[in-house]
């Protein structure tokens, strides 16, 4: 630079300063990188700066934690290129700045706006059990039970009521298809993201012992040990209360006005002698005629007067001395010996009786039987399908004349491929029911069944393997499928319905049966029964008829070799050949717990598959799910199949689709179902209808038997004090399949009459045990007043006291209200009708322009009702008025 004549050389000096990057950690609800209204703030979350650029905070690097609001401020930072970078928990995934804000930051810059939203996965959940905490250390151990249908939710803004909003789900009974797990009072939360969550159940009154503390768990999530959500649920103590009175109008009711018995000793009688002992307890009714007992256990009690009180009794047991169970009981079903037992227990007393039940050598071993059509609608299987659907109306109509007497029910669902998954559309279902199970001779079965073979499934995308298994699955569950892992099952709408089977979204679900509706327009009609994904009747033996063109997809589950019906095992190479073991959100159903399943409820699958060669899918599949299931050929006979080689004895039923199917192979696959139905050989034991019976099968399970043999028990009945009506049912062993039952009376002895007997189970308070004798009500009394005599223009007359004497009736009658009854052989005398209120005043108004006499006659009744022999209401007397 030039200075007059002399020239200087400036060199510009740089002095450093330290700069900043500020900004905040935000939780991106929405995904968009922005932090909108109702995204929170992260606090605590690391920000540094990755001064060597290895991605990781080292040592020495300078690092901040995110403050209450989110923001954070990295100071002493040197000018020059920079990567800020933000430590992701797990859970979580970046909607900014996923590498890293690469910055340029100038020589004491404070830099702004580099914030870093991160999207919560919510893929936690919450589990946990509702119990009867017996002994009340807060731990469920061995012997307590799980409690179903109390209702959990999750208090997000901590106000101890279930908002809208709010998650919430009620505590589950046991599934029947997982034989060897008891889920009775589980529950569970999906889908939850980092925080702290308030779990609630709303107690059930029963259950109101719980302490306040035992009604509410706090979980954090992640939790690095399993949290504690279980619920200790207490219930309250047994109570009985009742009133001794005398029962006038003789209903067993003890009604306003009719007299409560003071001082009257009530007693239990535990050792049911009719003797009030020393050590037994007693209450004595009040001024109001009422006793309690408080503080008892769950348990069969009789309650007594000490001592006999005046009046027959009319409420309580007849006497006789033996109590026996209310109702009408069923008739005995199938082959059974004896045809009725009766027998009457007291309390730990036992009784040995020898039952047998011998099944038909010809007919079906079951009275029920549903079959339900299950098969592949996936492109591929376009000429396969009409053949099916076609020879399905046609098996129906065989199967109707080859079992007579026996209650068919039918129904029919598809399968395709999971939505959005292995080359599926997204409308496509790995289930959809089409019509549940209903029965062949309820109005307008035909059209019903028609209407679901005819419609078409969305999807027709992935043709590979299919989900036959997620199918069964879903048959034999009923829990539905969450296709796009969202929490819900509904996304396609509930079950049943026309539109959710043809228009179902692109959500993927399935949705579970507990939420389906009939639907009328369309012609879906209501399930004949509750059981599974297709309404399968209680005890009816299902029957599925399974239809494919390939091999399955399935969920691995860590089996090696699948066990099924009678201890079959197989590998899992038997059922896996042209397989695929993916399924979305590695959710799909598994090979084993879907045998397993199909076993529980007691279903035979039938295999119908477009291949001859044995060895080869869908035909290996098919035929290995047959053997799974018990469904092989049990008769002396070939069944033709469609196929070079019929199905001989002992192999496993499989029918070849092909052109011609419906005339040509409707008669082996009836032949199948009927040799299913009444040729195989089972395993068979006893169970009570009624699971509080206590009964011993001493014989166990009675396995293989077949047609035209008999299975013989001997169970040994345990009284428990308590009276039953129950039906003592022979089922196949491990399912609910009843092939035949003997209606039992069992009765309990007690000796005397008139004692109340309450059976009171967990937290039962029992109000009305009453005590009631019988007085015939006496007739109300009242004296008369005078004839009246009053002038046309009258205005309103009132006499207060016209009726004197008024009385119910008895001292014992003093309780029952009274009201006159009037009537006039005059009305037209009055613009206001005589009427006397109870306590005697007589009212009436004169008409205008009205002269004459009218005769009135009068009542007076009491509310104490009429019994034999008894009167409420008093002889009519009458009196005149006058009209000037």
């Amino acid at each position: 630079m030039g200075i007059g004549t002399t020239s200087v050389a400036d060199f510009f000096t740089l002095i450093p300063a330290a700069g900043s990057v500020a900004g905040r950690v935000f939780s991106d609800v929405a995904s968009d990188g922005i932090f909108n209204a109702g995204d929170a703030p992260l606090e605590g979350w690391q920000v540094f700066a990755d001064l060597n650029a290895n991605t990781v905070f080292d040592a020495g690097e300078p690092n901040v934690l995110s403050a209450a609001d989110g923001s954070y401020l990295l100071s002493g930072l040197a000018y020059g290129p920079v990567t800020i970078r933000q430590t992701m928990l797990p859970g979580f995934t970046a909607t900014t700045f996923p590498s890293g804000a690469a910055i340029l930051l100038l020589n004491g810059e404070n830099r702004t706006g580099i914030s870093f939203g991160r999207h919560d996965l919510q893929q936690y959940a919450i589990s946990g059990n509702v119990f009867s905490d017996v002994n009340r250390n807060g731990i469920r151990d061995a012997g307590e039970r799980g409690l179903s249908g109390v209702t959990i939710y999750l208090d997000l803004n901590n106000n101890s009521v279930a908002d809208p909003g709010e998650p919430v789900t009620t505590s589950i009974t046991d599934y029947y298809f997982t034989p060897a797990v008891d889920e009775t009072g589980d529950y569970s939360f999906t889908h939850l993201g980092h925080g702290t969550y308030l779990i609630r159940e709303v107690v059930p009154v029963t259950m109101d012992a719980t302490p306040a503390a035992a009604q509410v768990r706090t979980v954090t999530l992640p939790s690095v040990v399993p949290p504690d959500a279980n619920f200790a649920n207490v219930f309250r103590a047994n109570e009985i209360h009742g009133v001794v009175f005398h029962d006038t109008d003789s209903d067993g009711t003890p009604d306003p006005g009719e007299l409560r018995r003071s001082g009257v000793s009530v007693y239990l009688d535990l050792d049911r002698d009719d003797i009030c002992d020393i050590d037994e307890p007693e209450s004595l009714t009040g001024a109001d005629g009422s006793y309690s007992f408080t503080g008892l256990v769950p348990g069969a009690w009789v309650v007594r007067e000490k001592v006999r009180q005046a009046g027959p009794w009319t409420t309580g047991q007849p006497g006789g001395g033996i109590l026996y169970p209310a109702g009408v009981s069923h008739p005995a079903s199938g082959n059974v010996t004896p045809a009725a037992i009766n027998i009457s227990l007291a309390a730990g007393e036992t009784s040995l009786h020898n039952v047998s039940l011998t099944l038909p050598a010809l007919g079906s071993l079951s009275t029920m039987v549903d079959v339900f059509l299950l098969f592949d609608d996936t492109g591929s299987f376009t000429a396969n399908s009409p053949i099916v659907r076609a020879a399905f109306p046609d098996i129906i109509a065989r199967l109707q004349t080859a079992l007579p007497g026996v209650d068919l029910g039918f129904g029919v669902g598809r399968f395709e491929e999971y939505g959005s998954f292995a080359g599926e559309y997204s409308e496509g279902r790995p289930f959809t029911l089409n019509q549940p199970i209903v029965e062949s001779t309820r109005a307008g079965f035909a059209t019903a069944i028609q209407a679901a073979l005819d419609r078409m499934a969305p999807g027709y995308g992935g043709d590979g393997p299919e989900t036959d298994i997620e199918a069964l699955y879903q048959l034999v569950t009923g829990l539905g499928f969450d296709g796009n892992n969202d929490g819900s099952r509904l996304g396609s709408g509930p079950a049943g319905p026309v539109a959710t089977q043809l228009f179902p979204g692109a959500s993927g679900d399935v949705p579970p049966f507990a939420s389906f509706v009939p639907d009328a327009t369309g012609g879906v009609l209501t399930a004949a029964g509750t059981i599974g994904g297709a309404g399968f009747r209680a005890g009816a033996l299902p029957v599925i008829l399974t239809a494919t063109d390939i091999g399955v997809a399935y969920q691995p589950k860590g089996e090696t070799f699948i066990t099924g019906v009678d201890g079959t095992v197989l590998p899992i190479a038997a059922l896996t050949q042209t397989s695929r073991n993916t399924t979305p959100f590695s959710s799909g159903a598994g090979l084993q717990e879907t045998v397993t399943g199909l076993n529980a409820l007691g279903a035979l699958v039938i295999g119908l598959g477009t291949n001859d060669p044995a060895t080869v899918d869908p035909r290996q599949m098919l035929e290995s799910l047959a053997r799974l299931t018990g469904a092989v050929n049990r008769s002396t006979q070939a069944i033709p199949n469609g196929t070079l080689a019929p199905i001989n004895p002992g192999e496993p039923l499989y029918f070849k689709i092909q052109t011609g199917f419906a005339a040509t192979v409707a008669d082996g696959v009836t032949q199948a179902i009927q040799n299913a139905v009444t040729n195989v050989a089972m395993d068979i034991t006893v169970r009570a209808s009624d699971p509080r019976v206590q009964l011993v099968n001493t014989t166990g399970v009675l396995t293989g038997i077949a047609a035209g043999q008999t299975a013989a028990f001997d169970i040994r009945f345990i009284g428990d004090g308590r009276p039953a009506r129950f039906d003592l049912q022979f089922i196949r062993s491990g399912t609910s399949v009843v092939l035949g039952s003997i209606p039992v009376v069992l009765s309990t002895p007690i000796p005397g009459d008139g004692y109340q007997f309450e059976d009171l189970l967990d937290g039962d308070i029992h109000r009305s045990s009453h005590f009631g004798h019988y007085f015939a009500n006496t007739a109300p009394v009242f004296t008369t007043g005078a004839d009246q005599v009053v002038p046309e223009d009258a205005a309103a007359v009132v006499i207060p006291a016209w009726a004197t004497g008024i009385s119910p009736g008895t001292a014992d009658e003093s309780a029952q209200q009274v009201q006159f009854l009037v009537q006039t052989d005059q009305p037209g005398l009055f613009s206001q009708q005589p009427a006397i209120t109870a306590d005697g005043t007589l009212s009436f108004t004169p008409a205008a322009n009205a002269f004459g006499s009218a005769v009135v006659t009068v009542q007076l009744q009491d509310n104490g009702g009429v019994g034999p022999g008894g009167v409420d209401i008093s002889a009519p007397v009458t009196f005149l008025i006058t009209v000037q």
